[in-house]
């Protein structure tokens, strides 16, 4: 849909489009002053991540079709030997599998939010996901591609703030979640949180 949309009393440019990646939502942004950037910058010895350092060595969509692609060449599309390949390859692909390496990391990572707790209008708890929309406008990602966030005591985002991506700092743990909207396989408790500007 071209146009706007209100967002809490704001007008939005509506060229988000729900289900987008981070980087198709940075890519229709406006590009960010050097102030914005400095806001963002993570913390001294915070590690920046990006989404697929939360997937396992070996547990990618792309490694899993590696593993299959020479058998994926060989069957007929929609035949029966096609179907019992997908089940076998579904059945090889673990969306709970964490990266334990990642246990206890003070990490950085910007993603978009599917709120859970308000207080005082503002969101203090919420699932990031790598997709803008997902677990309300789109399906929800998988576990382990979803986390668990709990801002600091009395920080929040609001709606306006909570309406395009954001940036989350804190220790990840391999703590899972179950939730109203989905689950997730990684929680942030006491987490520091801004907008994100898109680099």
């Amino acid at each position: 849909m071209i146009g706007e949309t209100e967002v809490a009393g704001t007008a939005y440019a509506s060229t988000s489009q729900h289900g987008q990646t981070l980087d198709q939502w940075t890519a229709s942004q406006a590009a960010p002053s050097s102030a914005d950037l400095a806001e963002q910058a993570p913390s001294e010895g915070v590690a920046t991540i990006a989404w697929n350092d939360l997937i396992p060595d070996g547990q990618s969509s792309q490694d899993l079709y590696e593993r299959f692609e020479d058998r994926l060449l060989e069957v007929e599309f929609g035949s029966e030997e096609a179907t019992l390949l997908y089940q076998e390859m579904e059945a090889e692909f673990d969306t709970e599998a964490v990266n334990e390496e990642l246990e206890g990391q003070a990490i950085w990572l910007a993603g978009f939010v599917a709120p859970l707790t308000f207080q005082n209008e503002r969101v203090t708890e919420f699932l990031l996901v790598p997709n803008f929309g997902a677990c309300i406008h789109v399906p929800a990602p998988p576990p382990n591609q979803t986390i668990m966030v709990t801002l600091e005591g009395g920080e929040g985002l609001t709606v306006e703030e909570a309406w395009g991506a954001v940036w989350v700092e804190g220790t990840l743990t391999l703590v899972s979640a179950e939730t109203e909207l989905a689950p997730a396989s990684y929680t942030i408790t006491s987490a520091s949180t801004g907008v994100y500007k898109p680099t």
